[in-house]
């Protein structure tokens, strides 16, 4: 489906989006197999901002259309999936929906935490893409070697979104990882997580150096990037 809707605003990829939406009816999201969940949990995600997007239009910021992100849904197996649900109930083990964090997407004995993967791999934050203009770039990922490809995404955002400065001892942080502390550990976990995806030279110094590191974060465009049909996709 993500690749018909990287098409969009063409068309023929609306209209195959919609028919391919309109199969998931007839899914069981719970019965997808373990190692498949994630890679088409991220795929829908992204198909279904790139379809939202273009139906409703929103100008100016993500942050100030948060709303898109509750009714936009797919329907699955008779049950609704909204960008929210996908995202945070689905992919971040149901933790809190920021900014303020005040409540969970789904209901602790919802059905649809049936169709959760089976646990969070902070790697996602650099796979998905909410349509701003510092969202990671989109990829269809694959079951097949999804661990390597969701390494070869993180490693690209933090070459983009990242920085050392190895005479103040201060790492800029994408800040995705400030966002979505709680994905990421505690503060050594998180320099771990930052140190493995770092050219290796640097990613070495960090972890000599972790204790008298200062941790800061690059700043995020929340701006909307308006659609355009993009046929080169991994």
């Amino acid at each position: 489906m993500l690749q018909a809707a990287l098409s969009i605003p063409t068309a023929a990829a609306l209209t195959s989006t919609r028919e391919l939406a309109a199969l998931l009816h007839a899914c069981d999201a719970s019965a997808i197999p373990g190692a498949e969940r994630l890679a088409v949990w991220i795929n829908l995600y992204n198909a279904l901002v790139r379809y939202a997007f273009h139906s409703w239009q929103p100008r100016g910021s993500v942050t100030g259309n948060l709303r898109v992100f509750a009714r936009a849904a797919w329907a699955i197996g008779g049950q609704r999936f909204s960008l929210d649900i996908i995202e945070h109930g689905l992919l971040r083990g149901n933790a809190r929906v920021p900014p303020l964090k005040l409540f969970r997407a789904l209901r602790t004995h919802d059905a649809r935490l049936g169709a959760a993967v089976d646990h969070v791999d902070p790697r996602i934050h650099f796979a998905l893409n909410c349509g701003a203009r510092s969202c990671p770039r989109v990829r269809v990922y694959r079951a097949t070697g999804l661990a390597q490809q969701l390494d070869t995404a993180t490693r690209e955002y933090f070459a983009a979104h990242a920085q050392l400065d190895q005479r103040a001892r201060r790492l800029y942080l994408p800040r995705l990882m400030k966002y979505f502390r709680g994905d990421f550990g505690n503060r050594e976990s998180a320099l771990r997580f930052a140190a493995s995806h770092l050219e290796p030279e640097p990613g070495r110094w960090v972890l000599q150096h972790a204790r008298e590191l200062r941790i800061d974060y690059t700043d995020y465009d929340w701006t909307i990037v308006e659609l355009a049909a993009d046929r080169q996709v991994d």
